[in-house]
């Protein structure tokens, strides 16, 4: 079920309370994106690379960076700014993430991010 902050965005862009309804939290936040795509993207875009998550829920989160203006990448390296980690994250990502400086994300962090556009 979608939240209350992207059911009130989905109010005002005309969809009706019971096609909110039966949307997955995530689905609303596509569809929040559909309707209003990003109006620039970065020169620049930041790089996230996913570690610990099953490769269904990988791929949506791939999809959520992209929309927001973030570049997924499947490895992690000397460009890499954000790691965003899932519940079984893999100990060399993790390591390599440490020597290089990136900066490590939990899921929570990643979503809200998603949420309000703000770059950590």
């Amino acid at each position: 079920m979608a939240n209350e902050r992207v059911t009130k965005i989905l109010l005002k862009e005309g969809l009706d309370k019971d096609t909110i309804a039966q949307m997955t939290d995530g689905e609303a936040w596509n569809r929040v994106y559909e309707l209003n795509p990003p109006k620039r993207r970065l020169l620049k875009a930041p790089t996230i690379c996913f570690t610990g998550f099953v490769k269904a829920e990988e791929v949506h989160y791939r999809s959520l960076a992209d929309k927001i203006g973030l570049k997924p990448t499947g490895s992690v390296s000397g460009i890499t700014n954000y790691l965003c980690l899932g519940s079984n994250p893999g100990p060399s990502k993790m390591d390599k993430a440490r020597k290089a400086g990136v900066k490590m994300l939990s899921l929570d962090d990643f979503l809200e991010m998603v949420q309000t556009g703000e770059l950590p």
